[in-house]
């Protein structure tokens, strides 16, 4: 039914009623057009009814919402356990503020209690709800409730290069663990920045897990071991037993095992008839027995090969996949040599090197 037509049909019989001298009570929410219209409160049920023989034959009521989503008129007549109720002839209709077409309809029938009307809302909009009968009266109870569609957060959204947004947030696209240049030593890459590990100190009690770049707690905190024992992951181990010489041996010592032992005197030997020297290679093999940091990026190498094999100081020691050096000091069956490379990348080297005396 158009909002006009019905107007129409309100006002004929209100003067029908009139003029048989019978004057109409008053029914404050029969003109769509008042500005003071019953409003339903979101998600809050409201009680009314129709007595068409009281001229109560229609209702307006005004809703709106304050976010876009779809709204549900919820119309319960009567009583829903009797199954039945006394209007008939009747609709409820939803319409927009600006009047006929209504957005969606729902005819009354006396076996049915309860309507439900959906229909698209949108923010701050008002929309007039109908609820009318032909005849017969009965009670009802009558709710708005809307489902708000929910948001995309990121819709409008620009995050520029190498960034997407998550949530409404631009979040960095490259991975958290990528830093260009690469992190010098003892630094670790943190959201693409190169930082110390654990934020360059972790308190008291606990120690930094490198792996995972937190502080943890270390078991051997306050853990007192006998003599002779180290704490390692809160249990106490014997200590490792040193190897090499630290620091390192002077002129004239060696190290043996973990203690430098002074040179033996060399013992004079009768000098040897001059024999001619057979044509051939002028290199001598040898063994590296020795690997020893130094600290501050040098290291120093001890060779199986000596005095008796013709090595003096200054001979040049190549060791493969590393470089070439000059011999420091040479003993009788020995010779060092000190390197500027730190002793990993001797280690990873192969045990075998030429001297060329």
């Amino acid at each position: 039914m158009r909002l006009n037509t019905l107007m129409m049909t309100i006002g004929t019989f209100g003067a029908l009623m009139v003029a048989c001298g019978t004057p109409p009570p008053p029914d404050t929410d029969n003109d769509p057009s008042r500005s003071d219209l019953p409003r339903i409160p979101m998600d809050l049920e409201v009680d009314d009814g129709l007595n068409v023989e009281m001229n109560d034959l229609v209702d307006w009521k005004a809703v709106s919402s304050l976010d876009e989503g779809k709204g549900k008129i919820k119309v319960t007549i009567g009583d829903p356990f009797k199954g039945t109720h006394g209007l008939t002839g009747g609709e409820i209709a939803v319409f927009p503020s600006t009047g006929p077409p209504a957005i969606v309809t729902e005819a009354i029938t006396p076996d049915e209690n309860n309507y439900l009307l959906p229909f698209d809302v949108t923010p701050d909009a008002q929309y007039l709800v109908q609820v009318s009968a032909k005849k017969g009266k009965a009670p009802y109870k009558i709710s708005f409730e809307v489902e708000v569609t929910p948001k995309d957060p990121c819709e409008g959204v620009d995050c520029g290069e190498n960034a997407e947004c998550q949530e409404g947030e631009c979040v960095s696209t490259i991975p958290a663990d990528l830093c260009e240049p690469k992190c010098k030593r003892n630094r670790v890459c943190v959201n693409n920045k190169c930082e110390k590990y654990c934020g360059g100190k972790c308190p008291r009690g606990e120690y930094c897990d490198k792996k995972q770049n937190e502080c943890v707690k270390d078991p051997c905190y306050k853990k007192r071991c006998p003599s002779g024992t180290k704490c390692r992951r809160g249990r106490c181990v014997e200590k490792p037993k040193p190897v090499g010489c630290s620091p390192a041996c002077g002129s004239g010592y060696y190290c043996s095992g973990s203690t430098c032992v002074r040179n033996a005197a060399p013992t004079p030997t009768p000098t040897p008839t001059p024999t001619p020297t057979p044509s051939g290679p002028s290199s001598v093999r040898g063994t590296i027995t020795l690997i020893q940091s130094l600290g501050g990026g040098k290291t120093q190498v001890s060779i199986n090969k000596g005095r008796k094999h013709g090595v003096k100081v200054g001979s040049r020691v190549n060791i493969s996949g590393v470089g070439t050096f000059k011999v420091k000091e040479v003993y009788g069956f020995r010779c060092q040599v000190i390197i500027n490379r730190d002793a990993s990348a001797v280690e990873g080297a192969s045990r075998s090197v030429v001297i060329r005396p």
